[in-house]
Order: C-alpha cells, then structure tokens, then sequence
C-alpha cells in the first residue's frame, strides 16, 4: 500500500510539473515553455519533483503544485496562480504535511482528473483519511480542479491534460467562466458530501458500514452529476452526458469495491494490525 501510494504520488506531481514546465516561456511565444526551449530541463525538473514525491509524498505534493503555480504565473494568470497557492498552502499546513494518505487524496485530483475522473479524489478522502481531513482534502480538490479546468477545458470533471498541457491565452478567463457555472458548485458540494458521509460511516470500523458510506458516496456523487446536467439545461434533462455520467459513476463503484475488500478499514489501523489480519 505504502508502495502504491508513492507510485501514485510520483505520477500525480510528475504531471502537476510537467504542465507547470510546459507554460514557463524563456523565449515568448515559444509552443511549449520550457519543453520547447530547454527540453533537458525541463525532463530533469519533471524528474526531479517525481523523485521527492516518490520518497516523501507530503513535501513532493508541494512541489508538484508549485511547479504549476510557476506554469500559471508563466501564462499571465496571477490571480489563480495565488489563489491555487494560498489553498495549497492552507490544505498542506492543515492536513497535507501529516503523511502520504493525505497527499495521496488531492493528488489522486490532478492525475485521475486529467482523464475525466477527477471524482476519484474525494473517493479516495473517504476511504483513506478522517472525516475532518476528508472534507478539508476534498475541498481542496475542488478548488484545485476548479483552477485546472480553467485551464483549457472548463470541464471541472476532467482538465485533459493531454489537450491542454499548454494552458490557454487566458487561464484567469476560463477559471471566472467555470466558477460562473452553478452545476460547478454542485459537482463540488457532491465531492464534500460525498467524501464526508463516506469517512463518517467509515469511522465505525466495520464492512457493513464501510459499505453503506461507499454506496452513499456514490449516490450523492451521481446525485451532483444529475443535477449538474439539470442546471447546465437550464431545467431540462437530468441526464449527464456520458463523460460526465461515467465521471461521477465509475469512482463511486470503485470506492464500492475498496469496501467490500475493507481497505477503509485497513487504512485506519495500526501498521502492526495488518500483519496480525495477514496471519489469520
């Protein structure tokens, strides 16, 4: 587990720095910042912050965010660039620098979220961290994909990475047309719920009710993707389109099965106790 969280980790903050890199321009208007004009660099930055996500996932995720701040000031966007810095700094003072399940949670926000299932990242909150922290760490996530999908693809579900690993002309114009949109405070307020009642119910220790907050999670998470789809109709369908059904559907159903195999459960014990589960 430890392993797989710093894998996760590693690749979230890779890509964080990889888009990041790709919009610091040393010579203006090249096509991809420093990819473009000085391409050894920009793979020993890339490397360099997937390493220190790799060893220490807590201090890597500060960097991965910082290299991404460094690509949004590089495009002109000040005032998300510090917007995303003072949540992160806010998130990691709180709850990120307490260990690798806390930074996991966020990551899992840009990495899974750059494919259209950005949702997986208050699943995560509810399967691996304390309600509070859950809450606080989603949040985040929904400010930090908020941010991302201003980016380009002004889809708060899915920043596609691969289509805008260059930021657009105007960033700050696109994270003011996302947060203009009530379904995106919709999709948020399902990820907090969602990522809360998940952690809650988690709190009593046993499978019934890890899978009780699981399925519960996944109600609320395609209950937000709903209604989303009703308000961007202005109150026509409730259908979501299939992006954004598959968005909300497929996180809710693994975070299903990481109940049924107790992983919550797992996640909240002593290091000792699973050697002990292991031996029965």
């Amino acid at each position: 587990a430890a392993i797989a969280g710093r894998i996760v980790a590693a690749a979230a903050v890779a890509l964080l720095a990889a888009a990041g890199m790709a919009n610091l321009h040393l010579t203006p208007g090249s096509a991809m910042g420093l990819a473009t004009d000085a391409p050894i660099a920009y793979g020993v930055v890339i490397a360099v912050c997937a390493l220190v996500a790799a060893i220490r996932p807590s201090i890597g995720v500060l960097f991965g965010y910082g290299a991404f701040v460094v690509g949004l000031a590089g495009a002109g966007a000040w005032v998300p660039a510090v917007l995303l810095t003072a949540a992160t700094g806010a998130w990691w003072y709180f709850v990120g620098r307490r260990g690798t399940a806390q930074a996991v949670s966020a990551l899992m926000q840009p990495l899974l979220g750059s494919v259209g299932f950005a949702a997986a990242s208050p699943v995560t909150c509810g399967v691996l961290l304390p309600v509070l922290q859950s809450v606080i760490t989603a949040a985040f996530a929904f400010a930090s994909a908020l941010i991302m999908a201003g980016c380009g693809s002004v889809d708060i579900m899915n920043w596609d990475a691969v289509m805008h690993l260059g930021f657009s002309s105007n960033p700050a114009a696109g994270c003011l047309a996302v947060a203009s949109q009530p379904a995106t405070w919709v999709v948020g307020a399902s990820w907090i719920a969602a990522a809360g009642l998940y952690s809650l119910l988690c709190v009593r220790g046993t499978r019934a009710f890890d899978i009780a907050g699981s399925v519960m999670a996944a109600v609320v998470l395609m209950f937000g993707a709903c209604a989303a789809a009703h308000l961007a109709s202005f109150g026509g369908s409730w259908l979501p389109a299939p992006a954004a059904l598959l968005g909300a559907l497929v996180p809710g159903v693994l975070g299903i099965l990481a109940a049924v195999m107790s992983i919550p459960d797992r996640a909240r014990w002593a290091e000792e106790e699973w050697y002990v589960e292991e031996e029965k």
